[in-house]
C-alpha cells in the first residue's frame, strides 16, 4: 500500500483491487475519545460516507464508485479518480459543472461539510468530488451555504478567482431552485468573516 494522505479522521492509501487503482480509506482512533465511543462512531461513520457515496451517485454527482465496506475495521474501498485538482484548472465551464453537482446535492439535502478545492478532482474535463467523511443530511439554508463559503474560502489564493466563482453559481442555480437564499446566506457568513478578520487585525495593531 502507498500512503496518499494522512488526516485527522483518517488515513488513505493507493491500492491494488483486482488489477485497479483504488483507494482504501480507514478512520483512525481518536485517543482522546473513550474507546467504546469512538469504536461506534467510526464504525457509524464509516458505513454512513458508504451509503452517502452510493446514494448522490444517484443523482447524478460524479463520486468514486464504492468497490468494498468494512465497517468492524473502519475501512471504505473506492475508485481511485486520477487527474488533477482543480485548483490548477482555470477553466469555466469544468467550474460550472462543479457548480451543477453541488445544486444537485443540495436539492436533495445533502451536505458534503468540507468543500474546497482540494476535494474536487477533475477527470477528463469532468469535476469528481471526492472525501464525503464529514458528510449528513440537512435541509437547513444555512449548512448549504456553510458549503459553499467553505469552497469560496478556498479559492482565496487562485488567479481569476471572481470568474471561476460566477461560473460556479451559474452552474449550482442551474440545478437548484433555492439556490438564490443559499448565496444570499453564504454572503451573509462572509460579509460576518471579513468584519471579525479586520477587527483582529485591528486589535493586532
Amino acid at each position: 500500500m502507498k500512503l496518499l494522505k494522512r488526516g485527522a479522521e483518517s488515513v488513505t492509501y493507493l491500492v491494488d483491487r483486482f488489477g485497479l487503482k483504488a483507494v482504501l480509506k480507514r478512520r483512525i482512533r481518536k485517543r482522546y475519545m473513550h474507546p467504546k465511543l469512538d469504536l461506534k462512531l467510526r464504525r457509524e461513520r464509516t458505513l454512513s460516507e458508504a451509503r452517502t457515496l452510493h446514494r448522490v451517485k444517484s443523482y447524478g454527482v460524479r463520486v468514486p464508485y464504492v468497490y468494498d465496506v468494512d465497517p468492524e475495521n473502519f475501512e471504505i474501498v473506492m475508485e481511485f479518480i486520477e487527474g488533477d485538482p482543480i485548483y490548477k484548472i482555470y477553466d469555466e465551464r469544468i467550474r460550472e459543472g462543479l457548480g451543477r453537482f453541488v445544486g444537485l446535492l443540495h436539492a436533495n439535502d445533502e451536505i458534503h461539510g468540507d468543500l474546497n478545492v482540494s476535494n474536487v478532482i477533475v477527470r477528463e474535463r469532468v469535476p469528481y468530488i471526492i472525501d464525503f467523511g464529514l458528510a449528513f443530511k440537512s435541509s437547513r439554508v444555512e449548512d448549504k451555504a456553510d458549503d459553499i463559503h467553505t469552497l469560496r474560502r478556498s479559492m482565496l489564493r487562485i488567479e481569476r478567482r471572481k470568474e471561476l466563482r460566477n461560473a460556479f453559481l451559474r452552474g449550482y442555480r442551474s440545478t437548484y431552485k433555492k439556490a438564490d437564499e443559499v448565496i444570499k446566506r453564504e454572503a451573509e457568513i462572509w460579509r460576518r468573516g471579513r468584519y471579525v478578520r479586520r477587527e483582529r487585525s485591528v486589535r493586532e495593531l
